[in-house]
């Protein structure tokens, strides 16, 4: 959390002043907010800064101030994040003067496709101060982003579940996020920068938490995607696909980023100490029958030997590979192939 106040460490010119600066907030595991650091000296003048608004790329931050170098009264300036710290970003710039005027510009915000931009000024408008809406240059825009959206159902009774979605890069395990979708509809909204592999995790009580991924390594421009979070009641029989695996090609392997999603499901287990599992390998239609069979099967496999790595007994967990001859969709398009491509679990006793 970024905002503005006056205190004892604030940047001034003068002993009397009372000029505010910029500090940064973090939200612990215990859901309590750290004591505000003063964002330091680049971001920070002997003058006004206020009005902070992070974009959703989580790197581009705009704020007002009244500093010498504007064009009068306080104007807005842009700055980027440089590191994890939240202390190192580059010198602000002024975003000049089709924004900015000789009058006051603050509150600014910016919509989530990052080139239309709305802010307050007291230029000459219909009274003493009038919101704007611009379109924003390039140079002074976020980074890509991609707006995921879609309803949180229970895939039984497909009514809307109020669950916290948290969002994750996949190659550091680091939740970097999270949102609530609504009680009511099942409605929720997230914001992903460009630049990572992404997994996002629905949990409502009751329900195995699950997951969904998306790569945004190479997103270029702002995208909406659409995604619904199905969420399986815990309970004997159920199906339950780990969306979050990742395998090499033809390899059971299983890579680092699918860590994540395997210690979800350790912790079931070790939450629910007479709970049996069977572990599943499915693949598409491509590639020799029994090829196929042993490829789902050593997937199946590599996933209980996580598991039973971790403290699970070995008895709890059994394996089957069945190859292609479990589809749950066609095999005539890559979408359908992939989806086909799957490892799941059924809970055989509570």
């Amino acid at each position: 959390m970024i905002f503005s106040l006056v205190r004892e460490d604030t940047r001034c010119d003068s002993d009397s002043c009372i000029a505010h600066d910029l500090y940064v907030s973090f939200k612990g595991d215990d859901n309590v907010w750290s004591d505000p650091i003063n964002m330091g000296f680049n971001i920070n003048s002997v003058d006004d800064e206020f009005s902070p608004f992070i974009a959703g790329d989580d790197k581009t931050l705009y704020f007002s101030s009244d500093r010498t170098d504007g064009y009068g009264g306080t104007d807005i300036y842009i700055t980027r994040r440089l590191d994890d710290t939240w202390l190192t970003w580059t010198t602000p710039r002024n975003l000049g003067p089709d924004i900015n005027t000789k009058f006051n510009e603050q509150d600014y915000s910016i919509a989530a496709s990052g080139d239309v931009v709305y802010y307050v000024s007291d230029l000459n408008g219909f009274g003493s101060t009038d919101i704007y809406r611009l379109h924003l240059p390039e140079a002074f825009r976020p980074t890509a982003t991609a707006i995921v959206s879609g309803k949180v159902m229970d895939i039984s009774t497909k009514q809307p579940v109020q669950a916290k979605i948290q969002y994750e890069n996949l190659e550091t395990g680091k939740i970097i996020g999270e949102a609530i979708s609504n009680p009511s509809t099942g409605d929720y909204t997230i914001a992903l920068p460009s630049g990572s592999n992404y997994g996002f995790i629905a949990n409502a009580l009751g329900f195995y938490p699950i997951s969904e991924n998306l790569d945004l390594i190479k997103l270029s421009e702002y995208k909406e995607i659409q995604k619904d979070l199905n969420l399986a009641p815990i309970k004997k029989g159920e199906i339950i696909r780990l969306n979050n695996l990742f395998f090499n090609f033809g390899k059971s392997n299983i890579r680092k980023e699918s860590e994540s999603e395997l210690n979800r499901l350790f912790s079931l287990l070790q939450n629910s100490p007479n709970m049996k599992i069977e572990v599943s390998g499915h693949t598409d239609n491509i590639g020799n029958e029994s090829s196929n069979i042993s490829l789902s099967l050593d997937r199946a496999t590599a996933i209980k030997e996580f598991l039973v790595t971790k403290g699970i007994q070995v008895g709890r967990i059994s394996v089957k590979g069945y190859g292609k001859s479990k589809p749950i969709a066609g095999n005539d398009t890559d979408e359908g192939r992939q989806k086909n491509r799957r490892v799941e679990f059924v809970i055989l006793s509570e």
